[in-house]
């Protein structure tokens, strides 16, 4: 035989609401005739509003620089998910009111017609800051510093890692 027939259980792929739906895109599918070699069989997750999901973002990156490089230079790329290093405290009444506030400040902004524009709170405002404003520097914090501190203590987070 130049062909088997082979039997397998289609993923299923998972959202965090309801709705999600796989959808094979290519390959074979299960009963089908399988050639001799490869088959590769590819399928697609959409939640309940037809948004597909994608691949980690960050491997996808990682991986595009290596092949990038593979013929210019020898190079290692590491890559840390970034959810693996965050630490925070559980969100309070206070980050949900000041979330909100972004979100309308946001919403209403791009209603009104503007672009280029981040919401952003000074002297305790919610105010529309120009993106370019705003990246012309970075801003660093001094890791020995009384605000720093704060931060760390109001964040349950420890003073030395």
């Amino acid at each position: 035989f130049c062909w088997a027939v082979i039997d397998y259980t289609t993923p299923i792929g998972t959202d965090n609401c309801s709705g999600a739906q796989t959808l094979q895109i290519a390959g074979l599918a299960s009963g089908a005739h399988f050639p001799v070699g490869v088959t590769t069989n590819t399928f697609e997750v959409t939640d309940a509003s037809g948004n597909v999901q994608h691949d980690d973002i960050g491997v996808f990156l990682k991986d595009k620089i290596i092949e990038y490089f593979k013929d210019v230079f020898p190079i290692t790329v590491k890559y840390i998910d970034p959810s693996y290093i965050i630490r925070s405290a559980a969100a309070n009444s206070g980050d949900s009111v000041f979330c909100s506030g972004l979100a309308y400040m946001a919403v209403h902004g791009a209603m009104a017609g503007k672009t280029k524009f981040v919401v952003g709170r000074v002297n305790n405002q919610l105010v529309y800051l120009p993106i370019t404003s705003v990246t012309q520097k970075r801003k660093k914090i001094d890791l020995e510093s009384e605000f720093w501190f704060a931060v760390l203590q109001s964040t349950g987070q420890p003073f030395v890692m």
